[in-house]
């Protein structure tokens, strides 16, 4: 992808944010970790709209998009890190809501990206990484 056209559509997902759903807030955040350079390169005022809009709408969050969430973040090394503690709990909190609903795949990924986190914050602290 041109890096032109990834900064335009940086520049218009941070625009449409504030309106997202909860499956747009995941389906955005999981093209990104998808999209190396395009992650390499999401500016930090884009990670705080996407923070912001995972925050607003994780109450509303059904089983498929709190682990598209989730796992989005648990390869999004960048906005991981930036994660305020308010939206860990909220982000927590939506798959604790949804956890007896959620499918095999959902658990697996939700397990999984919060493994992939505890992993890099071990390996942080231990000069791993």
């Amino acid at each position: 992808m041109p890096r032109t056209l990834r900064g335009a559509l940086a520049a218009a997902a941070e625009r449409v944010a504030p309106d997202m759903t909860a499956q747009n807030v995941g389906n955005t955040l999981n093209a990104y970790s998808k999209l190396e350079k395009a992650a390499a390169e999401m500016p930090r005022s884009l990670r705080g709209a996407l923070a912001a809009a995972a925050e607003r709408v994780a109450p509303d969050m059904n089983a498929q998009a709190v682990a598209n969430t989730l796992n989005a973040y648990s390869m999004l090394e960048k906005a991981a890190a930036e994660m305020s503690p308010s939206l860990r709990g909220a982000l927590a909190a939506a798959a604790e809501r949804v956890a007896p609903i959620m499918i095999a795949q959902g658990v697996a990924n939700t397990l999984n990206a919060y493994s992939k986190r505890r992993r890099r914050r071990c390996h942080r602290r231990c000069g791993q990484l």
